[in-house]
């Protein structure tokens, strides 16, 4: 779509082109009226003339235009021109929140839930305006160059008010965050995108989707019928509080998500704002069956066949082998040809490669055939010379390569880790770690793993499949991962979990001095306090008794002394008696620590006690019949300087 100088509305100048999707073309432009960039959407021309996409183009700049809020890119003109539909936004200066994820891959929890909070705002502005977005999903999330996350691309959206999605409609969305509902074209409400900002969540804190494969078809069936593998697999930083949130939004029950999004936006505060905050998991009754672009937003027909659990259906009758890769063919061709979801271009491209794949089998059992008796032969004798030397029984030991998600172990003890996988996952495999080698590595803790092979993620990878007694033909099968590890041998001294004391009413200086001296991380926070005294620990978060990992960093709350305590602090001169005169002293906090008890002394008394934080003074009223009085000034009980204070 060559636009670049056109001017639309003689108005807009087109500059370059900065995005593009499935429906529509973004160009960046200048407003000339108001000298700014902006960003316009353009339909791209194929869709021009089909009603469906003109409509949905224009229920976007209508649903968006009406919505106003910090987390959501603003609509300020819609047009048409020499038959170019567009829409005309506010100008995002960054990236795309699916670009940061790909060049961070896992985020920082923290930084996750904060993200998911911004989005959270701007879908709860939508759906208070009843308007549903369907399409959430981190390529439709702006963030500025501040940090500040918006909402784009309303163009699925609809007012709830005026019609709901039924099983009639269209299902429409990103395949790989599109929500059950709507992957079977059922009833959809605010809760679909609940569904989809889980599926984000997922993604920020793991660096992947919980499903994915190389068809569309089967992703969207994963969402239907397959259980997720908990975030905590991948990221075992992942707070296990946080987990419970994910799994609760992305629910495929709707009655068991978040009802609503202010439901979810309250929980994640909650979360970040205390860690050990408690949230019960979601508990699912389910029962698990047996190349596209990711990002695209794709068009689907409602699943309307009924996909049941592997271990539920009706056993078939042996095929020949002969026969197998032609009924296959048919079999296969037929599931295709009768889906509602494919369009007819697409299901015709599968239904070749299907045909591709059997006409080579069909070669390959032809060329097996000519020799299959003479391996059949090399086998048998084999199998006899093997048993005879006692080395059977054979083929107790079965290999074969599958695509498994592998986790992350290196920064790890090999012991924990060991401990940690010593059982199956829930798909029936368990991984082995072998050291393959032991380094020096003086930089972390003897016994830490510091590389592994394969990598973490999503690999293939050979299963072996091992008897466990070969004696009993039914005897359970265990299948086996290796992961082949290098450990340092010597190291650098392991940092130790730390169990905490009740600090409440201790004086801070005493309790930084203790948790200096563990290594212990911390951090103060000062409030108004009427029972505590200045200077003193009101509370702590984590409380008593709790165990402090390394990482972790306890928050300590320190009294500043009453909120309505007068700012002046007046004194007299204890050898006068009458006839006061008075003067003003500026009292400064120490300059080479965070804070200190600052006493003054007037005549070898004390006429004044507080704690003053570093940068911070004390304005003091001196009383005297003396025209004059020395001051001297301690901090922490050390002598530190003295003024002459003039009186009047």
């Amino acid at each position: 779509m060559d636009l670049i100088g056109k001017i639309l509305a003689n108005r807009y100048e087109i500059i370059e082109e900065i995005g593009s999707g499935g429906m529509a073309v973004v160009f960046k432009a200048r407003c000339k009226l108001l000298n700014r960039y902006v960003a316009i959407k353009i339909l791209r021309p194929e869709f021009e003339k089909d009603n469906d996409f003109v409509r949905r183009f224009n229920v976007e700049a209508q649903a968006a235009a009406s919505l106003s809020h910090t987390n959501i890119v603003s609509i300020y003109d819609v047009g048409n021109e020499s038959g170019l539909h567009y829409i005309v936004m506010e100008y995002i200066e960054g990236e795309s929140l699916k670009e940061y994820i790909d060049r961070n891959h896992k985020l920082e929890w923290r930084i996750a839930v904060e993200f998911a909070i911004q989005i959270c705002k701007g879908i709860e502005q939508a759906h208070k305006n009843n308007i549903i977005h369907r399409d959430i999903k981190p390529h439709n999330v702006l963030m500025t160059a501040d940090g500040v996350l918006k909402i784009t691309d309303f163009g699925i959206a609809r007012a709830t008010a005026q019609s709901t999605m039924t099983a009639e409609d269209k299902a429409i969305g990103s395949v790989h965050y599109i929500s059950p509902e709507q992957a079977r074209g059922g009833y959809t409400d605010f809760r679909t995108d609940i569904y989809s900002l889980g599926i984000v969540l997922y993604e920020m804190l793991t660096g992947v989707v919980p499903f994915d494969n190389e068809s569309a078809v089967s992703i969207a069936i994963k969402h239907l019928q397959e259980k997720p593998v908990p975030p905590r697999e991948y990221n075992l930083a992942i707070p296990m509080a946080v987990e419970n949130i994910v799994l609760k939004a992305i629910a495929k029950e709707v009655s068991l998500r978040y009802q609503t999004v202010t439901e979810l936006l309250d929980e994640l505060q909650n979360i970040l704002s205390n860690p050990d905050y408690e949230i019960k998991p979601v508990v699912e009754e389910w029962t698990p069956p047996a190349n596209i672009d990711k990002g695209a937003t794709i068009k689907m027909e409602p699943i309307k066949r009924k996909f049941t659990p592997s271990h539920e259906e009706a056993p078939e009758k042996e095929i020949p082998e002969k026969e197998a890769p032609v009924k296959e063919e048919k079999k296969q061709i037929e599931e295709i040809d009768n889906t509602d979801y494919l369009p007819e271009t697409d299901k015709k491209k599968e239904i070749d490669e299907v045909a591709v794949k059997v006409n080579k089998k069909k070669e390959r059992n032809v060329i097996l055939a000519a020799f299959g008796a003479g391996v059949a032969l090399i086998v048998a004798m084999i199998i006899f010379i093997v048993n005879a030397l006692g080395l059977g029984p054979f083929a107790e030991n079965n290999t074969f390569k599958i695509k498994a998600q592998i986790p992350k172990v290196v920064g790890q003890l090999y012991d924990d880790v060991v401990e940690m996988y010593k059982n199956p996952n829930e798909q029936g495999y368990r991984f082995v770690f072998e050291i393959a080698e032991t380094v020096e590595d003086p930089s972390v803790p003897e016994g830490t793993i510091v590389s592994q092979t394969p990598e973490e993620g999503l690999r293939k990878v050979e299963v072996v499949e091992n008897k466990i007694s070969v004696s009993d033909e039914d005897a359970p099968t265990d299948k086996v991962i290796t992961i082949k590890v290098n450990v340092s041998r010597s190291g650098a001294e392991a940092e130790k979990d730390f169990v905490l004391d009740d600090y409440s009413n201790s004086k801070i200086d005493s309790v930084k001095k203790i948790l200096d001296k563990e290594n212990v991380q911390y951090e103060i926070e000062y409030e108004f306090s009427d029972e505590t005294p200045e200077g003193y620990v009101i509370r702590q978060f984590p409380k008593a008794e709790k165990t402090l990992r390394p990482s972790d960093v306890l928050t300590l709350y320190v009294s500043e002394g009453p909120e309505n305590a007068e700012d002046e602090t007046t004194v007299e001169d204890p050898t006068e008696n009458g006839g006061l005169k008075k003067g003003y002293l500026r009292v400064p906090g120490p300059s080479n620590k965070e804070s200190a008890l600052v006493e003054v002394k007037v005549g070898g008394k004390t006429v004044y006690s507080s704690t003053i934080t570093n940068g911070t003074y004390n304005d003091i009223t001196i009383k005297s019949e003396n025209s004059g009085v020395v001051a001297d000034v301690y901090y922490d009980g050390e002598y530190a300087m003295s003024y002459d204070v003039v009186l009047n």
